[in-house]
């Protein structure tokens, strides 16, 4: 299980990090695996704030999303910052860069997963029921 966070800071711009050389140096959304014993709300607390240096708040699930390829759930979650004017700073190797982008120029390098993410969250669009997605979807 995997939760990742969709964060706009108060200009609208959406928070994404660029994974390491190992992970392909894709941007993504910041989150990560969920440790056993800890709630999803506090895994994506404690994963952003390990890849971007940002403390955030959970605000609501957008969605669960089943990638039956990797038996795997990825559960999306709206997140605001605690402080509104902070940096986001990379945490290497893991994270070779953070940045807020603005929707109009988001970087090529994403999933189409990732983009349809942030769509929904900008448009208030939330799954109330697990949806099942194929390995080419999460690509």
């Amino acid at each position: 299980m995997t939760g990742e966070a969709v964060i706009f800071d108060l200009d609208g711009r959406v928070l994404l990090v660029q994974q390491g050389k190992k992970r392909g140096g894709r941007w993504e959304l910041p989150g990560g695996k969920v440790k056993k014993r800890e709630s999803l709300p506090d895994a994506v607390v404690r994963e952003v704030k390990e890849e971007t240096g940002l403390d955030v708040t959970p605000e609501r699930l957008l969605g669960i999303f089943f990638i039956r390829s990797q038996n795997r759930y990825d559960f999306i979650v709206q997140c605001r910052l605690t402080e509104d004017l902070a940096k986001p700073r990379a945490c290497p190797p893991e994270i070779i860069a953070t940045k807020f982008f603005s929707i109009e120029r988001l970087p090529k390098t994403i999933r189409g997963f990732t983009l349809d993410r942030i769509a929904d969250a900008r448009e208030g669009k939330i799954y109330p029921l697990p949806v099942e997605i194929s390995s080419e979807e999460w690509v």
